[in-house]
């Protein structure tokens, strides 16, 4: 599975509001305050919420106006990225708070993202352990292979002590 984009917060989710009516088509909105909203980093976007009383909405946003101040933020109302109590776009009134708040789908996320790296955890032990076992083999043929050297090391020692110095007879064993 890939892994989910995650987006960075705002320390406090300070709220702002918009400035001016939001259509519920709108992909640009007016906002009191920028600063409110980390800035669109190498994730390309960011989220914003909106919300009142009885329902709210998450947007992508992919542009802000400036760093601070009055200014508008490019949303996108559609999308995995996009949720909303009604299920689309909703018409927002001037005044309606907004923030970098925590949401459905920074959650979903982090327990995507989790999951993904617990799997790929796992599919790496397997593979150490396959390693593991590929080495314990080679140990394994190494010891024999020293064992039958030790062999015929004690031959040949029993050879040598067999010719008694014999040129001859060592010229025969060694070649």
């Amino acid at each position: 599975m890939a892994q989910m984009t995650m987006y960075p917060p705002k320390d406090g989710s300070p709220q702002t509001t918009i400035s001016s009516t939001l259509s519920d088509s709108a992909t640009e909105v007016s906002v009191t305050e920028l600063a409110c909203f980390p800035a669109v980093g190498p994730e390309g976007a960011n989220l914003v919420t909106f919300w009142d009383d009885n329902a709210f909405e998450t947007c992508e946003y992919t542009a802000k106006s400036s760093a601070s101040g009055t200014g508008t933020l490019t949303i996108v109302r559609s999308g995995p990225r996009h949720s909303s109590t009604s299920g689309g776009g909703i018409e927002w009134p001037a005044g309606t708070k907004c923030a970098r708040t925590g949401t459905g789908y920074d959650f979903t996320a982090f327990k995507n993202n989790i999951e993904d790296l617990d799997s790929r955890l796992d599919i790496a032990e397997g593979e150490i352990d396959s390693i593991d076992g590929r080495v314990t083999t080679l140990e394994t043929r190494l010891d024999t292979a020293e064992g039958e050297i030790d062999s015929i090391d004690g031959r040949v020692t029993t050879l040598e002590s067999a010719s008694s110095g014999d040129p001859i007879i060592l010229s025969l064993i060694f070649g």
